[in-house]
């Protein structure tokens, strides 16, 4: 696959999945579902599926790994879940025949969501290289894919759960047997938290093998997935807290890769999200003191011209002027705040330029000049070669 049609199918997904997110919410808000036993993880998957521009930047950036290309399945599997619920509950409920194969859509949102468990296992055993840390973690990845396919089946035909309000059964329930069903059911889904579980385990395991960048790269990716393995290990108990807990707990996962790439390099495309940031905090904030010039130089030139021409012609003249000093702050406050190191880098060169415009001794410019490039480039050895003055150089 080319670069482009990575970018472009990268992308396309993380707009699908936010489309189908919102899509959820606005047939949720119509639905009033807040009494549906069924919708208590919407909120999840409205985190997850709102986090596909992560996995976009990811996939398009490094189309060979496996980790950009996950995080896009799982807000796309999120938000399928999501929208399917609110779209059928709309079609089956709310509005009875008012949109087409409501209850086939429904039917589809009761057990694609299972798939997003598979998903974070392969997410756990392969952040962030795409590898396994050994070959005996491919064992977990074989259980997790088999008892996945078993949960999502049983759930596929399972009798939707009872409920007041729900008025609607699944029309491909089996209802001979419903006693080993769902003890197949119950089995496979222990399995599958059990995996989830063994995968998080994988991730400490290669924390503990990691050095330098990749250890603090690590870090908070771990953290983030324990706390999510243990939610979903006490989630079937049905916690009172657990609507509030899981979409936090959730959150966390795309928020520690987040900061991983921002302030520890991972997959190197912090420059693209450098970028990104400033240029966005720029136009927002230039954006938003424009409006305000304009309200304001209108009020005052309101009496002497009833056109606002004036007015609009001061507040272009006043943010085009501000533009450089603006950018140049928010550039400051953003490496200061996510990338610390590039920030420390350029803080020593300037300081070294004004060294430079010293008279100093040559021996003392010699260990200045290797202390820089030991502080702002990190090598492993770093040695200075002088050329000899000889009569051609004088």
């Amino acid at each position: 696959m080319s670069a482009r049609a990575a970018r472009l199918i990268a992308w396309a997904l993380s707009v699908l999945a936010i489309a189908l997110a919102v899509g959820g919410l606005l047939f949720a808000h119509f639905n009033d579902l807040t009494e549906r036993a069924l919708q208590q993880s919407s909120m999840v998957d409205v985190v997850l599926a709102l986090s596909s521009p992560l996995g976009a930047l990811i996939a398009s950036r490094r189309p060979s790994n496996p980790i950009g290309w996950l995080f896009c399945a799982l807000s796309i599997d999120s938000g399928i879940t999501v929208f399917a619920l609110e779209y059928g509950s709309y079609g089956l409920e709310t509005r009875p025949g008012a949109l087409p194969a409501a209850e086939f859509v429904y039917w589809v949102g009761s057990w694609v969501g299972v798939l997003g468990f598979l998903l974070g296992v392969f997410l756990f055993l392969l952040f962030p290289s795409g590898t396994f840390v050994s070959r005996s973690w491919k064992v977990v990845a074989w259980v997790a894919t088999g008892v996945t396919f078993i949960a999502a089946i049983t759930d596929a035909v399972s009798p939707w759960p009872t409920h007041p309000s729900l008025r609607f059964e699944n029309p491909l329930a089996v209802e001979a047997s419903p006693g080993p069903l769902a003890a197949t059911r119950e089995v496979a889904f222990t399995a599958l938290i059990l995996s989830l579980t063994a995968s998080a385990a994988a991730l400490v395991m290669r924390l503990k093998k990691s050095r330098g960048h990749e250890r603090q790269q690590l870090k908070w990716f771990t953290y983030a997935a324990i706390v999510a393995a243990l939610v979903s290990v006490v989630a079937p108990l049905h916690v009172p807290t657990w609507e509030i807990l899981a979409p936090v707990t959730y959150a966390l996962i795309p928020t520690a890769t987040a900061i991983a790439i921002l302030r520890h390099r991972l997959y190197d495309i912090d420059v693209l999200i450098h970028r990104t940031l400033v240029y966005s905090a720029l136009t927002a904030s230039l954006g938003a003191l424009y409006f305000a010039l304009v309200l304001v130089l209108q009020f005052v030139f309101s009496p002497l011209a009833r056109q606002s021409d004036l007015a609009i012609a001061g507040s272009t003249l006043a943010v085009a002027a501000l533009f450089r000093p603006a950018r140049t702050r928010i550039q400051a406050f953003i490496d200061r705040r996510f990338f610390r190191a590039r920030y420390d880098a350029t803080r020593t060169i300037e300081k070294f330029s004004e060294r430079l415009t010293e008279r100093i001794a040559l021996e003392t410019l010699n260990a200045e000049l290797i202390m820089m490039v030991q502080e702002t480039l990190q090598p492993e050895h770093v040695s200075l070669w002088l050329r000899p003055r000889g009569p051609e150089n004088s």
